[in-house]
């Protein structure tokens, strides 16, 4: 601890051996855990590494063309068996496919659905010994449908007997089809003979809750299947010591369920949803769900509650480790926000700026490459929030789109010295590629105003050519180290620091701040 006197101390932010801890908007702002690197606001960063801050990337058109005219992307799906793989999309109530080469093709055949934007869609593969099927959910009560990867999709079995027309949610399961909330009941589970997808037996059918409607089903790894209805989470196994229907049901959670459909995700040994009060994941179904969203209940708060329902989850692939939320925030009406949540770290981001995306998916692409893949409402498909090898620019909606704003803020930190102190200088460490300008703001508590300033830190990197002056040129590289020194005074016992960038060009990974103070004379009162 630093004594008192005019001798310069430091704080490293965050500390030595750790990283920062992502976005906890909740908590009171002088509140311990910002201390160990924790941010009050964490917007338009990735979480890498063991908690660099890295700036998102934007988006580029996936294809040209729009799948039809300037109506919603309500889905999206991947067909894939092999190394086959088509897009698919559910726009305008129809259903299409794109290889890559050919303009968007309409399969709906006879079939057609709901148009709204808020109509959304389930899928699963599944193999039923004739054919590789794509399964879909038809939205609004639409017919559920297969599609074999060639023609056009048709529906999934006849009207006759136990036969599910539409349902909420489709899901593969020990050799079966598994729906959920048909007509034949809105809290009925109901399951396909064994590698059958248009026979269904009258008596496979369980009800593992009566108290609300069925909402989503998940597989939970290769033993389980999560059961979701609108207050309650169930596990569904199989006992190999029953008889002929060999399933066995167990209460998960009893006091919590999904509130919409598609937040149902799962991602590396968890099954992640939104409920009515924020994020829970189920890792190990003997054990409650576990809260999650605490870090995040103001940005919560502030979302637009009649469209909880509509929020849409995905898995990003590698080199991401996200699992990735698209809400409505405010008075929107079309999803404008993203939480973003770490599955290694276990920290949150929040992305937002110029986007708008309905639905949004994994996709591997023609090179084997993931890319996430949106649907807007003007049916476009985006590339977006790329990477090295899948550069998608630095701005949202294309090269003539808006700069994206990053904002990285502190909570009150008042650098394990408690008493007065006199903050003079800044130095941040980042790794670049050209230079940046960055806004900082330092706010002090009852002390001292407001102090506000910007600094370029960074400078482009050279070519080894004629030009290139040894001691002055600086070579290019992808991970290019720089520092940069901001130079204030502020007199507080703590300080919060916010700092934006707006800059184009590639983004820039933020690695620690570390703070220059003079400590000043402790106050006591006799």
């Amino acid at each position: 601890m630093p004594g008192i006197g005019p001798q310069r101390a430091d704080f490293r932010f965050p500390a030595l051996g750790t990283g920062y801890r992502g976005e906890h908007s909740i908590a009171g702002l002088t509140e311990e855990l910002y201390q160990s690197g924790y941010l009050y606001r964490l917007r338009n960063y990735h979480l890498i590494g063991r908690g660099r801050a890295l700036k998102r990337r934007g988006s580029t058109p996936y294809d040209v063309a729009t799948i039809d005219g300037t109506t919603d992307v309500q889905a999206l799906s991947m067909y894939e068996w092999d190394t086959t793989r088509y897009l698919v999309a559910l726009c305008n109530g129809k259903v299409y496919k794109y290889d890559g080469s050919t303009p968007w093709s309409d399969i709906s055949g006879a079939l057609s659905f709901g148009t709204s934007k808020d109509h959304r869609a389930r899928f699963t593969h599944f193999y039923d010994s004739s054919s590789k099927y794509l399964i879909g959910t038809g939205p609004n009560s639409g017919r559920l449908w297969k599609w074999s990867g060639t023609g056009n999709i048709a529906v999934l079995a006849d009207t006759t007997g136990a036969n599910p027309n539409y349902a909420r949610d489709v899901a593969e399961f020990r050799g079966r089809l598994w729906v959920i909330n048909t007509q034949n009941g809105e809290t009925l589970l109901q399951y396909s003979d064994e590698q059958q997808s248009g026979v269904w037996s009258a008596d496979r059918y369980i009800h593992c809750s009566r108290e609300s409607p069925g909402m989503g089903l998940c597989r939970h790894g290769q033993s389980t299947l999560l059961v979701f209805h609108q207050r309650s989470v169930h596990a569904l196994q199989f006992d190999y010591t029953a008889g002929t229907e060999p399933w066995s049901v167990q209460p998960v959670d009893e006091r919590i369920g999904a509130i919409a459909t598609n937040s149902i995700v799962y991602s590396k040994g968890a099954t992640y949803f939104a409920s009515a009060d924020g994020f829970y994941r189920v890792r190990n179904p003997a054990r409650p769900a576990e809260y999650i969203g605490y870090p995040m209940e103001a940005v919560w708060a502030g979302l637009a509650q009649s469209r909880l329902p509509q929020i849409e989850g995905f898995v990003r692939g590698e080199p991401w480790n996200e699992v990735v939320w698209l809400a409505s925030n405010g008075a929107s009406t079309e999803h404008n926000l993203a939480f973003v949540w770490n599955t290694e770290l276990e920290t949150w981001s929040v992305f937002t700026g110029s986007f708008a995306y309905n639905c949004a998916i994994n996709y591997v692409n023609s090179a084997s490459k993931n890319v996430t893949l949106a649907g807007n409402y003007d049916s476009e498909i985006w590339n977006i929030w790329g990477d090295d090898n899948n550069d998608t620019g630095d701005r949202d909606g294309g090269s003539i789109g808006a700069v994206i704003e990053s904002t990285f803020e502190t909570g009150l930190l008042d650098f394990r010295y408690a008493g007065i102190k006199r903050l003079r200088d800044i130095w941040i460490d980042v790794l670049i590629r050209s230079s940046k300008s960055f806004d900082l703001q330092i706010q002090g508590i009852n002390e001292s105003p407001t102090v506000t300033t910007t600094q370029t830190v960074g400078t482009a990197g050279d070519r080894l050519s004629i030009d290139f002056i040894f001691d002055s040129s600086r070579f290019g590289s992808s991970d290019m180290p720089s520092q940069g020194q901001f130079r204030i005074s502020s007199r507080a016992r703590m300080f919060k620091l916010r700092m934006t960038e707006r800059n184009t060009g590639a983004p820039h990974t933020i690695n620690s701040l570390w703070f220059w103070f003079i400590p000043r004379a402790r106050r006591f009162t006799p």
